[in-house]
């Protein structure tokens, strides 16, 4: 383990050391002479210098290394694709109960998702980062600093709350107010908005697994505890006569906040096990300024684009729950689409940033060109499948999300929605 401060690399025999008033000049230089023996410091702010430039160096960094196989790309983003599948299939589940309900329950569910998202995916985005620094501090054997490094993610999961509660109260009477589904739309958000730091906290911990690629603790961890989101939408949604009255809108949030609070406790304990505070120094839990920023600043790109195009959502949500109608019924569907599938999206970044970040710490730099073309296919490949449902047998797809038969009119709209949402 190199010095306080630093990640070490060992390359040979020899010792040389890196500090943080090196030019970015013999910063390439230590990288681009892979054949000197030496062991190579790299400090936070030098690898989140890696993570933004060293992607441009593939074509003319030489390796000895073969580059990892579709294969294995496979065998790390399948788990992953399955368990936020999994949680996609679940925000359907409580689209197709409430649907069942009422479609005024429905659309203002739809509504407040779309505004808890504007804080739950920027958030998530911040720790999910932390999974590029667990697998370069993996890769690069400086095993001690895992622990840190996710700490200080758990750290910013806990402190979201003071920001994200009263912004979510200041804007929810100007999303919501003066519409026919405000009602349930302002009791959905409410409860959600007080456990939002679930959703980063969530990610924080899978981001020690995945990084070290162990995607089959989150596999079964998020599959039992979807289990129970089901059982919990059905008795709390529907209620059971006379032990559990109907609970609508809130019976959906009750049974979320279940589903991440098993997830968030399960991954815990595993994390705080006597074999990972061991190995991965899981039992520093101290508050790192240097550590906390440096991750802060390298997470904070991949929020704000997220942050950008929710707003814009949540804007259009806005004019079509004032519309009422088709629109409240379309606006559902998309939306349910659109969180449903982007399962893939979600995998692939995360499967990408996991191993990018891998062959970054073992300096094998040529391999990222074959990362990106092995993502590339695996995606192609899943967007034929869902091409089915989407393309190809849409009536039966949308029928299973409705009680009643659609009127004609709705039914193109809803087609149309569908088209868009597989292409994107």
């Amino acid at each position: 383990m190199g010095p306080r401060g630093y990640v070490q690399v060992k390359c040979g025999d020899q010792t040389t050391k890196t500090t943080n008033d090196h030019n970015d000049t013999n910063d390439h230089n230590d990288l681009n002479d892979t054949n000197d023996k030496r062991v190579v410091n790299y400090s936070v702010s030098q690898y989140v210098h890696l993570l933004r430039n060293e992607v441009m160096m593939t074509a003319t960094t030489p390796t000895c290394h073969e580059a990892q196989s579709f294969r294995k790309f496979v065998q790390l983003t399948l788990p992953l694709m399955l368990s936020l599948c999994v949680t996609g299939l679940m925000g359907l589940c409580d689209r197709t109960f409430l649907a069942h309900v009422s479609m005024q329950d429905l659309g203002g569910y739809a509504s407040a998702f779309v505004t808890v998202l504007l804080f739950q995916i920027p958030l998530a985005r911040f720790t999910t980062f932390g999974q590029a620094f667990v697998s370069f501090y993996n890769n690069a054997k400086d095993f001690a600093r895992i622990g840190q490094s996710v700490w200080q993610m758990i750290w910013f999961s806990l402190l979201s709350m003071f920001v994200a509660v009263p912004v979510g109260y200041a804007i929810m009477p100007y999303v919501f107010g003066g519409s026919s589904v405000e009602a349930s739309a302002t009791t959905y958000f409410t409860w959600m908005i007080w456990v939002i730091f679930l959703f980063p906290l969530q990610n924080a911990l899978t981001s020690f697994f995945i990084g070290q690629k162990k995607t089959k603790v989150v596999l079964i961890t998020c599959l039992c505890a979807q289990a129970l989101h089901v059982l919990l939408d059905y008795l709390l949604i529907f209620g059971v006569d006379p032990y559990i009255p109907p609970m609508g809108v809130i019976g959906a949030a009750i049974a979320l906040t279940a589903n991440q609070t098993l997830v968030c406790l399960t991954l815990l304990c595993l994390f705080l096990s006597k074999k990972q505070r061991e190995t991965y120094g899981t039992g520093n839990y101290y508050f790192n300024r240097e550590v906390f920023s440096a991750q802060m600043r390298a997470g904070a790109p991949l929020s704000l684009a997220p942050l950008i195009s929710i707003s814009a959502w949540v804007a259009v949500s806005r004019i079509m729950v004032l519309q009422g109608g088709d629109y409240i019924t379309v606006f559902s569907v998309g939306s349910t689409l659109t969180v449903c599938f982007a399962f893939m999206n979600d995998a692939l970044f995360q499967a990408v940033m996991t191993s990018a970040s891998g062959l970054l710490g073992g300096r094998h730099f040529a391999g990222l060109r074959q990362l990106i073309k092995q993502a590339f296919l695996f995606l192609c490949i899943v967007v034929a499948i869902l091409a089915v449902p989407f393309l190809v047998l849409p009536e039966r797809f949308f029928a299973l999300l409705f009680s009643t038969p659609v009127e004609v009119s709705a039914k193109e709209l809803l087609f149309t929605t569908g088209y868009f949402a597989w292409f994107f």
